[in-house]
């Protein structure tokens, strides 16, 4: 079964891109532990999507949550300046893995739980189930917080020991263009994609990096 893991669904971001029917995805599980964001993604949701109201971590606990419902909301208390904070529901990332994912499963991967993707990373490699993740699409967000940043090259490195495909989403241009980018390259079987997976980026981070000129052009 081809299966996607959007790993911190907020309002539905990437999942308004990977229910397109298009990349064969048989299954879409979205986690997400706010609850103010679970009736946008339960308006996305079709038949194959499963919504989790719980976020994942390296064990079953409860956390608070800064800035609920935010675009950077986070477990992590100084990424940003925190303006409310909400107990929410974490599970075992290795356990629910382990529970739900069969050998046989096509599983291509997005996290994005602003500095979470420390614990979720090391709880996998621990328990040997990074093995699952085919192509993993990452927001390196520890990188935000002041007290975890060190710990980013740690998580790059238990992937390249592990051996997983990512892509860091940082390098890869504004990311609603880069996520689509990177599920055509998943989804597909062709060599190619490679290379136009390549060129796109390297547009899209020129355009990025272009854009502030274009703005004090246009004053």
């Amino acid at each position: 079964m081809r299966v996607f893991l959007d790993i911190g669904g907020h309002t539905g971001e990437t999942l308004r891109i990977d229910v397109d029917r298009k990349w064969n995805f048989e299954r879409i599980h979205v986690f997400e532990p706010a609850p103010n964001c679970w009736p946008p993604l339960d308006a996305l949701a079709d038949n194959r999507t499963v919504i989790h109201r719980f976020g994942l971590w390296d064990s079953d606990t409860r956390l608070e949550l800064h800035n609920p419902g935010a675009i950077g909301a986070s477990v992590m208390a100084d990424k940003d300046l925190v303006s409310s904070t909400e107990w929410c529901e974490f599970r075992d990332v290795a356990t629910w893995f382990a529970e739900h994912l069969g050998p046989d499963d096509d599983v291509v991967a997005k996290v994005n739980v602003e500095g979470a993707e420390v614990e979720v990373i090391a709880r996998l490699a621990a328990t040997d189930q990074l093995r699952h993740i085919r192509s993993l699409f990452i927001h390196f967000d520890a990188a935000k917080s002041p007290s975890r940043a060190h710990l980013v090259a740690d998580t790059k490195r238990l992937l390249d020991q592990h051996g997983v495909r990512y892509f860091d989403a940082s390098s890869m241009g504004p990311v609603r263009r880069a996520t689509a980018n990177w599920l055509e390259w998943s989804t597909s079987g062709s060599r190619f994609r490679g290379v136009v997976l390549r060129l796109r980026t390297l547009e899209a981070l020129a355009r990025k990096r272009l854009y502030p000129l274009k703005q004090r052009l246009r004053r």
